[in-house]
């Protein structure tokens, strides 16, 4: 991508405001597009507030966290099928304007790639982290959890090993996740863009300085909180 170029950005975080990790990750991306100058539409969460305006920017709202159906077994398995509503907005997008490149952002939406090339677009995928892996390092409370957290990994990795290789780019986090990746995507497909934040957004050289420690995610993923309880039973000594 270039100056000039034209993104469909499509995620299902709601990254206004910023409240944790997730958030972070999917702003920074399109602060990115911003900076480089790359005319942008971003489908967003439709919990989306204070919009601000950025350059290079625009959005359009769609409810992501709508569950397709009460019954979280077939939720499950949701993830091979596309969403109806989502198409006809994706549609709609690519009917009043022409782009060269979706970028999907996330979690798992491969089920949109091929129709997306079928639109003679370039589809670069974000992942946030190796997802399949960190629902199965949930603990199971009973049997019935036990099933239902082996059962998502099974599902989730057939849904990364199945759609994840037809992206023309698979965009990781962290060194650490491009061996996982690289079993079944092409090396050559896989870039890494760790996470960012604008230094403009910071502010950091207005106030006085302290010691802090400053951790962001998003804590209702229970690795980040299990590793915050870590940092402060085991890393936080006394002349700290």
């Amino acid at each position: 991508m270039n100056q000039g170029s034209k993104v469909l950005f499509i995620t299902q975080i709601s990254p206004f405001p910023i409240t944790g990790g997730e958030q972070l990750r999917s702003y920074g991306l399109l602060r990115m597009l911003s900076n480089l100058g790359i005319e942008t539409t971003a489908i967003i969460d439709a919990r989306s507030k204070n919009i601000p305006e950025i350059p290079h920017l625009k959005f359009r709202l769609f409810d992501f966290r709508k569950p397709p159906s009460r019954f979280h077994l077939i939720n499950i398995f949701s993830i091979f099928r596309k969403n109806r509503e989502l198409v006809s907005l994706i549609s709609d997008c690519l009917e009043k304007e022409t782009y060269d490149v979706a970028f999907v952002d996330y979690l798992f939406y491969g089920q949109y790639i091929r129709m997306l090339k079928a639109k003679n677009l370039r589809v670069i995928y974000g992942t946030h982290n190796a997802q399949a892996k960190l629902y199965l390092q949930r603990k199971a409370s009973g049997v019935k959890t036990f099933v239902y957290i082996w059962l998502e990994d099974f599902v989730q990795s057939l849904h990364e090993r199945f759609y994840f290789p037809r992206a023309d780019a698979l965009i990781i986090v962290s060194e650490n996740d491009r061996p996982f990746y690289n079993r079944f995507v092409n090396p050559a497909k896989v870039v890494l863009i760790p996470n960012m934040m604008e230094k403009s957004d910071l502010d950091v050289d207005s106030v006085e300085k302290e010691n802090y420690i400053i951790m962001t995610a998003n804590f209702h993923a229970f690795q980040n909180t299990a590793g915050l309880g870590w940092v402060v039973r085991e890393g936080w000594k006394e002349e700290l």
